[in-house]
């Protein structure tokens, strides 16, 4: 595996698990309201990595 696609994949698991993770909150009842827009931080950052 290329220096690049190992860096490519690491990339990708660890926005699946931030994406995941933040889904997860915004889903959850029992969450608060700042950890609520902590999570969409979360999701924003990602989608701001992958567009740029």
């Amino acid at each position: 595996m290329s220096e690049d696609a190992a860096k490519l994949l690491i990339a990708f698991a660890i926005s699946v698990a931030l994406l995941a993770a933040g889904l997860y909150i915004l889903l959850a009842e029992h969450a608060s309201a700042d950890l609520q827009k902590a999570a969409t931080g979360w999701i924003g950052v990602i989608l701001g990595y992958w567009l740029k």
